[in-house]
């Protein structure tokens, strides 16, 4: 992430929030696990570039 980068998350509670360069990632605690099938699917469509 960069410096002048900012994100701001109101009202959320029991949330990942993962930011980087290109990307950000929100999902609740409970799906977290989840994120390996999104990784897959960024995979499958040669988007690798944001992992």
């Amino acid at each position: 992430m960069t410096t002048s980068q900012v994100v701001a998350a109101i009202g959320l509670e029991d949330f990942v929030v993962v930011a980087t360069d290109d990307a950000i990632l929100i999902c609740p605690k409970n799906m977290a696990q989840n994120v390996r099938q999104a990784v897959a699917e960024i995979r499958r469509r040669g988007d690798e570039h944001h992992l």
